[in-house]
């Protein structure tokens, strides 16, 4: 029994790798396991060629099915147990590619063996196995074999496909692609694609994009599981454009000059603007802007006072004043977009953290007066009745302070007590006045 295991272990190019001696001692130390296929209880069937002088793949499946379950039955602690198996199935996957994925990825055991799947040892041997074997596993991903597992194995394909550059089978193999593949190979032709490939690339944006990409299930932050469609091509080919133009120091405008589709335009707008203009300084930053078209600034302009690129509220005063600078918060009428104001600095609050009192300092200190009262104003209106009494109660009299104080007052969210509350500490007597008659209005 014991010269039939070390056979089948040499057959398989195990001999010398853990799953062997663990294998040897179990059975040593446990004694027979349960019935195994081709044999009676605890017996081998090796088989008839050696993998040197050229075992088929079916021979050597066999093989490595009939370890696995010698391994599964073998009694060993946990630790022993799961270095063996992903040797075990490291050697599967040189030897008999299609066996391995069936048992690691396909739908009757894919899931038993997920944690295998999931291991990073793992994953490299399968992506190395399918780039050596391009054409190969792609009939089986065509053919069906891995049945409802189909789309996850593809995107695994796709990924080696990647890995190892070859853009030219892939490209080749699209058109016959099914429709569930075909949005998700163009992104990865899309992904490294050369300066010059992607004039031709283009084209396949267009073909594809309407193809409805493969959904996939996520977790949503709440707990539960969501379906998240796949990449959109128009997406992705706007995201490497802008990486190859900042490979090589170009300039936005030469993009909107050779791109007319509104949805590839918006995107490049929101990536150039999340990679090359966010991390400069305030004043960098709006000079970054007035590079882009003028249609493409408003877009821009919002992107960069959301708190995910602007988290402190003294760099959204800052980016704010540069831009009042260079009229890019102008609203339809050529007044101040106080929605655009409003929502830099709401946002920001959330995020920051910083209190309300600190905040206003910062805020009273912008320089440009319509500015700064649009400024405070959203201030107020994003805090609470009492919160504002009491940071009011902290800064010093003036025109800043009326401002902020009048706007929570006129606020007609808030009850009608806590307005003439805030309305009685306005030192400016005619703005007090103005804000009393409107809250008389509203009652």
């Amino acid at each position: 029994m014991k010269r039939g295991v070390k056979l089948l272990l040499v057959l398989l190019g195990l001999a010398s790798t853990h799953a062997a001696a663990f294998l040897l001692a179990a059975r040593a130390a446990v004694g027979p396991a349960g019935e195994v296929a081709g044999g009676r209880a605890g017996e081998w069937r090796v088989p008839a060629k050696s993998v040197a002088r050229g075992t088929s793949t079916a021979e050597a499946g066999r093989g490595f099915a009939r370890l696995l379950d010698e391994l599964e039955h073998s009694g060993l602690d946990a630790e022993a147990f799961q270095t063996a198996r992903l040797e075990l199935f490291q050697e599967w996957i040189r030897k008999d590619l299609g066996g391995a994925m069936d048992r690691l990825l396909g739908p009757l055991d894919g899931k038993r063996y997920k944690t295998c799947a999931d291991n990073r040892e793992i994953k490299k041997a399968l992506t190395i196995a399918m780039a050596e074997q391009s054409r190969t596993v792609w009939d089986w991903i065509a053919a069906r074999r891995f049945g409802t597992e189909s789309v996850g194995v593809a995107k695994d394909w796709l990924r080696a496909m990647r890995w190892s550059g070859q853009s030219e089978l892939l490209e080749e193999l699209l058109p016959g692609m099914p429709g569930f593949c075909q949005a998700d190979a163009v992104a990865a032709l899309l992904a490294e694609g050369k300066p010059e490939e992607m004039a031709r690339l283009r084209g396949l944006v267009d073909r594809y994009r309407d193809v409805p990409p493969a959904p996939t299930m996520v977790q949503d932050p709440f707990g539960g599981v969501a379906v998240a469609r796949g990449v959109d091509t128009r997406d992705r080919y706007a995201a490497r454009m802008v990486q190859l133009l900042m490979d090589r120091n170009g300039q936005p405008a030469e993009f909107y000059t050779q791109e007319t589709d509104p949805v590839v335009l918006q995107t490049f707008t929101k990536y150039w603007t999340q990679e090359e203009i966010a991390p400069l300084a305030p004043a960098e930053a709006v000079q970054a802007l007035l590079a882009l078209p003028e249609e493409a600034r408003g877009a821009a302009c919002r992107q960069l006072l959301d708190v995910a690129e602007r988290p402190y509220i003294g760099e959204v005063a800052e980016l704010l004043e540069a831009m009042a600078g260079q009229g890019m918060l102008g609203g339809p009428g050529g007044e101040l977009d106080a929605g655009l104001v409003q929502m830099a600095v709401h946002g920001v609050m959330i995020q920051d953290g910083a209190d309300l009192s600190s905040s206003f300092q910062v805020l009273a200190a912008i320089g440009d007066p319509q500015l700064r009262q649009t400024a405070l104003a959203a201030l107020a209106r994003g805090a609470m009745a009492a919160s504002v009494l009491e940071t009011a109660a902290q800064v010093p009299a003036g025109a800043a302070r009326d401002c902020f104080i009048a706007a929570a007052a006129g606020d007609d969210r808030y009850a009608p007590e806590d307005r003439e509350k805030l309305a009685a500490e306005i030192g400016d007597a005619d703005l007090a006045e103005r804000v009393r008659k409107r809250i008389e209005k509203n009652e």
